[in-house]
């Protein structure tokens, strides 16, 4: 969902979003974010590996 905001949005007059797709993008943004740093801190809690 989040992929054409990468390519097709990203230069200015090329496409216009509306309201409801903004905040989807943004809502499921916001999700994401809270994956990564939810794993993040479950990889970063582990510590170093041992040799």
């Amino acid at each position: 969902m989040l992929t054409p905001f990468g390519v097709e949005f990203r230069y200015p007059g090329e496409e216009i979003v509306d309201r409801e797709t903004a905040q989807e993008a943004l809502n499921e943004t916001h999700r994401v974010r809270a994956a990564i740093l939810q794993r993040l801190h479950s990889y970063l809690a582990q510590g170093r590996p041992s040799s």
